[in-house]
């Protein structure tokens, strides 16, 4: 499985789980017992979707001005790769005027040798694990960890050092 793909599918996974997070809270909230069964949480066609989920959540003073972003753009996210499920690496995921490929990398910046691809991927991975603590804060509830996540930023920080070498090498 390419790269691309395994980023997209494990952010669609981890969307499950947010959402599986938001649903149980809100549920707890609302004394709705059985949440799969529920008109209104539950898996049917009246229920709310994602969007609605988390909108609902947004609404509450809890979260800062940053974090409503990285909510918001998470959604936006999700919405691209799902309309764009054949794209060939993950920088083509992402066409939507709102520049949110811009944003991941202003918010998770990183060396400026990697391939913006590459730095798209971590910035990914390091937005679904603050999305996952800011939902599980607000939730009380465990939040979802990535361990390619933290493998990518240690390949990153471990590649950075490389090149550091390399170039102290070079300009002797």
């Amino acid at each position: 499985m390419n790269q691309t793909v395994s980023v997209i599918n494990d952010f669609l996974l981890h969307q499950i789980f947010i959402e599986e997070m938001i649903t149980n809270f809100i549920a707890e909230k609302l004394g709705i017992e059985d949440a799969v069964d529920s008109n209104i949480l539950g898996n049917n066609k009246k229920a709310l979707n994602f969007d609605q989920k988390v909108n609902l959540i947004l609404e509450s003073d809890h979260f800062s001005i940053i974090d409503k972003s990285k909510i918001s753009v998470y959604k936006e996210i999700l919405k691209e790769f799902h309309f764009h499920q054949e794209a060939s690496s993950v920088e083509e995921s992402f066409t939507s005027l709102d520049k949110n490929d811009d944003f991941l990398l202003i918010l998770y910046p990183q060396e400026p040798f990697l391939p913006r691809n590459e730095k798209l991927t971590v910035a990914l991975y390091a937005l679904m694990d603050d999305v996952s603590q800011l939902i599980s804060e607000y939730t009380q509830r465990q939040p979802v960890k990535s361990n390619r996540s933290q493998r990518l930023r240690k390949s990153a920080n471990s590649l950075s050092k490389l090149a550091l070498f390399f170039s102290f090498l070079l300009f002797r």
